[in-house]
């Protein structure tokens, strides 16, 4: 089984591939794409976020400031500044994890996605869908994976660049024990938490 501490390493090391790719490359234009299981259906990404079904709590930063909602009765812990929470459902396996990345100002959304795509396929995993959305008002990309060797895992990255930061909600499916129905659950929560996004003070 991934633990959690493990997805965090690759987390950071994503981003710190990406921040240096993305310098290297700030007038490329942007796209992310997102794991997912093809063997089942992943609902789509929907103009209007669904409400979520319990009441919700806040989290909050004011450096840099944005702020978020999720369902109140889930785990929260915070860490680190590059990633400030995780957020665990009363039920299941799944975590959202918060991922801040700071990169060089001009990055942009699409030369983010082609760096993760990359490093997700040398994990194991495959893209299987890419969509747009939005967090804080701004362009987003949704981005799901899911590895098919060995035990099924899937995750769903939400990313929008805003300033000199990328803001990332990723949900992840672990590969042991992995609930398809508490995975697809949990992602209408996601959409919520990104739906919710407020940038600024």
């Amino acid at each position: 089984m991934r633990s959690r501490a493990a997805s965090a390493a690759v987390s950071t090391l994503v981003l710190a591939i990406a921040l240096s790719a993305c310098t290297k490359s700030a007038s490329t234009s942007s796209t992310l794409s997102s794991p997912t299981s093809p063997s089942s259906a992943v609902p789509s990404m929907a103009s209007t976020a669904p409400s979520m079904a319990e009441d919700v709590a806040t989290f909050t930063s004011t450096n840099p400031a944005y702020s978020f909602q999720y369902p109140s009765s889930w785990k929260k812990e915070e860490g680190t500044s590059g990633h400030p929470v995780t957020l665990s459902p009363k039920s299941g396996p799944n975590w959202v994890e918060l991922t801040l990345d700071k990169v060089r100002s001009g990055t942009t959304l699409d030369a983010y996605r082609r760096v993760y795509r990359k490093q997700v396929a040398e994990w194991g995993f495959t893209v299987v869908a890419t969509r747009a959305a939005t967090m804080g008002g701004q362009p987003a990309l949704v981005i799901e994976s899911t590895k098919m060797t060995g035990p099924l895992s899937r995750t769903a990255a939400f990313f929008t660049i805003s300033g000199d930061y990328v803001y990332m909600l990723t949900l992840n499916g672990p590969d042991d024990p992995f609930d398809a129905d508490y995975f697809d659950t949990d992602y209408q929560a996601v959409v919520s938490m990104a739906e919710s996004f407020r940038l600024g003070g």
